[in-house]
Order: structure tokens, then sequence, then C-alpha cells
């Protein structure tokens, strides 16, 4: 699951690679020589974090004309508003969607209950599996009500914060 998530978000990231200045390429290599270089130096801060203040002030500092999150287009303001999804009801449409959905709603269970196993197994503490799996069905449904995604557990983050945070509950 997680190697994955991490080939989606790297292809999806792609785009935003191709037909930029140059300087972006030059500051993608500083992120990337920082974080492997920085835990030789200092284990306590997380490389990734050094990387992102200090190509960040590189390029402020430096007023180098990189793309911006802004230019992807306007992000809202406030709160999101309760909503009924904008989405045509008929068979047609559902035949369309059912498969994605469902899929989607399966390995977003499995992984959540693979987390909730191996939780249990590192606290040798019991969830309830069941209850687990309607509040995250539940919560995906109710998103959709204000414009949010569908989420699951992810084993990744659970077992850094159980492992090194030390979380039980």
């Amino acid at each position: 699951f997680v190697n994955a998530l991490a080939i989606l978000i790297f292809l999806a990231q792609l785009q935003h690679v191709i037909h930029v200045p140059w300087m972006v390429y030059v500051l993608v290599a500083i992120s990337l020589a920082i974080m492997v270089v920085w835990p030789r130096v200092n284990r306590v801060i997380p490389g990734p974090l050094v990387a992102i203040v200090v190509v960040t002030a590189l390029a402020i500092l430096g007023h180098i004309d990189v793309p911006t999150v802004r230019d992807q287009g306007e992000l809202p303001h406030g709160v999101p508003s309760l909503i009924i999804p904008d989405v045509v009801f008929g068979f047609r449409h559902f035949g369309v969607i059912a498969p994605y959905a469902l899929g989607a709603a399966i390995v977003g269970l499995i992984e959540s209950l693979l987390t909730a196993k191996l939780v249990d197994d590192l606290t040798d503490q019991h969830s309830d599996k069941t209850r687990e799996s309607w509040g995250l069905g539940i919560a995906n449904v109710a998103s959709a009500f204000v414009g949010g995604q569908g989420g699951c557990a992810m084993i990744g983050q659970t077992m850094i914060n159980v492992r090194h945070a030390q979380a039980r509950t």
C-alpha cells in the first residue's frame, strides 16, 4: 500500500516539473542533496523539513521565479459549506462510478483493518473492527457533503505514532 501510494504521488507530481524554469531543477537538486546529507549532520530535525525551509528561503531571498501553489488556482476562503454533491443520479452514471467507488472503498477498508490489527498487536490491546469500519464509512459519506474526499487509516503514519510517539489510543 505504502509503495503504491508513493508511486502514485510521484507520478502525480511529474506534471509539475515539466516546462518550468530551469531554476526549479536546481532547487529540486538542492532539496534532494539536503535530504541525503542532513541525516548525517543531525538526526533530530528531519531532512525534508530542513530542505523545505532552506529552499523556500533561497527562492524568496533570491527572488527566484518558480511556480507556486497559487499558480494552480484560487484557494477557497473560510470553512466549507454543507452542499449536496453535484452529481447526476441514474443507472448509467452509477454503472460507471460504482466499480471505482467499490474498489476505493475495499482498499481503504482493508488498509484500515490491517492498520488496526497491527496496532492491536503492537500495543497488546483489542480494537472494535466493526466500529472502525462503520466510522470510516460514515465519515467518508459525510465528507462528500462538504466537498471532501474519502480517506482511511494509513499504516506508515500509524506505525510512526505507535513506535516513536508511543501513541496508545
